[in-house]
């Protein structure tokens, strides 16, 4: 069957494998609407509460070439129902345990069930679909996903109000066994019909030469690669520490929200990037801008940062007759500038040898996503540090300071831009578009 004609089957496994990264986008970002019941009831503190955050990110980074590995060698239709599977464990230890090592052990495994989502969605769009509708259903997955992650804020904090935060997350693994049966019978339906088609492009893929090892060692020994991953890496506090855990935190804190006026920090930020994605891929695609748009991003997080913990996100607006605070509109414009993924991963494949490219994009995709952990736990020790709660919050001084950490990564990511604009050489390796 030729991959210009799309199965039915193909586009039902594809929304199934995007409703997957969806399920697994709460499970990463949950933990902030229910920081302080998970901190009360397993009697921890916000450096325990920073390890559960961010050993997702670390479990995700380090299994995801094992699970692309074990994609290509037993296929999707056995490893998306398993990771669906291990989201959906990861739950369970919150529910019914009350020892912390199970808790971190069950976020571990969520972690890695959840990398298998984004690469399972790659095989299945590659293995059947045209090459041409790939970043249009890349976008569409990611959209998929972020989607959910809204659901984390207010959407999430109503229900769990009302019937409470164990039962929620009961029902979530509830709903992941049943999605992994979903997975599981609609992946094997589609496998049967388009093996053939599937074996002609491995095959192929095949021929193209070179090695797993040494494709991998080749893009870490590519310098521009890796000094723009870092530097994405320090963009992606905004994302991974504030929007899924601290974020809600910070707001109660400096400008006396209650939780259900805070609870809308996650909402905003993800609304921000289901947008700012799909618009800064296609700048960034028409403009082969790969340094300033990743500049200019950063330079738009850390104002945002900035104005937001100096107090004036508390300025009041009319707009279409309603009356909005100023930090709704930053966490939305930080939310668009956190697309500035999209440029720095073209930007990695791009220094990188044509054929290793979509190893590249996973490789970056790793390192961005490692540097979730080191902001959580920078965060936390500083919030530590800050002293005890005081009334249910934090002080506004303690989260001024913890949450400075990231403007000041952001300072150094623009400095790092601005270096590779300044001068093209350093970001030129026999590829156009440098700027």
């Amino acid at each position: 069957m030729s991959r210009s004609v799309v199965s039915p089957m193909a586009w039902l496994a594809f929304f199934v494998v995007a409703a997957f990264y969806a399920y697994q986008y709460v499970f990463r970002a949950f933990p902030g609407v229910m920081m302080h019941d998970i901190m009360s009831d397993f009697h921890i503190g916000p450096v325990q509460f920073g390890d559960f955050c961010g050993i997702y990110y670390v479990a995700y980074t380090l299994f995801h070439i094992p699970v692309g590995m074990m994609i290509d060698k037993i296929g999707v239709k056995k490893v998306i129902p398993l990771g669906i599977v291990l989201v959906a464990i990861g739950y369970i230890p919150l529910v019914f345990s009350h020892v912390w090592w199970m808790v971190l052990l069950g976020r571990a495994l969520g972690g890695i069930g959840s990398a298998a989502s984004v690469l399972g969605a790659f095989k299945i769009i590659r293995d059947h679909f045209p090459e041409n509708k790939f970043a249009f259903l890349v976008g569409v997955f990611v959209t998929m996903g972020l989607i959910a992650g809204m659901l984390t804020g207010r959407p999430l904090l109503v229900p769990m109000l009302s019937f409470g935060w164990k039962r929620i997350l009961l029902y979530m693994a509830i709903l992941g066994c049943i999605l992994a049966a979903c997975a599981f019978f609609c992946l094997a339906a589609v496998s049967r019909s388009v093996k053939t088609n599937i074996k002609q492009i491995d095959e192929g893929a095949k021929n193209n030469g070179g090695g797993g090892l040494d494709d991998f060692k080749l893009i870490v020994g590519n310098g521009v690669g890796v000094f723009v991953c870092i530097l994405g890496g320090l963009m992606v506090g905004p994302l991974e520490g504030f929007a899924d855990a601290w974020g809600i935190e910070f707001v109660r804190a400096i400008y006396s929200f209650s939780m259900q006026e805070a609870s809308i920090v996650p909402t905003a930020i993800f609304l921000g990037m289901a947008i700012g994605s799909p618009l800064i891929g296609q700048l960034t695609a028409r403009t082969r801008a790969y340094n300033t748009i990743p500049l200019v991003c950063a330079t738009t997080m850390c104002l945002c940062f900035l104005t937001m913990m100096y107090g004036y996100g508390s300025i009041k607006f009319l707009l279409f007759g309603f009356e909005f605070d100023t930090i709704y509109v930053l966490l939305f414009v930080m939310g668009i500038a956190c697309g500035y993924q999209v440029a720095v991963i073209t930007r990695v494949t791009l220094s990188c040898p044509e054929r290793v490219a979509g190893m590249a994009g996973a490789v970056s995709n790793m390192a961005i996503m490692v540097f979730g952990y080191v902001f959580h736990k920078c965060i936390s020790y500083m919030v530590a540090l800050g002293g005890k709660l005081d009334n249910g919050l934090y002080s506004v001084n303690t989260m001024t300071n913890a949450i400075a950490i990231l403007p000041c990564a952001l300072s150094i990511a623009m400095a790092g831009f601005l270096v590779l604009l300044i001068k093209p050489k350093i970001g030129r390796n026999s590829q156009k578009g440098s700027i």
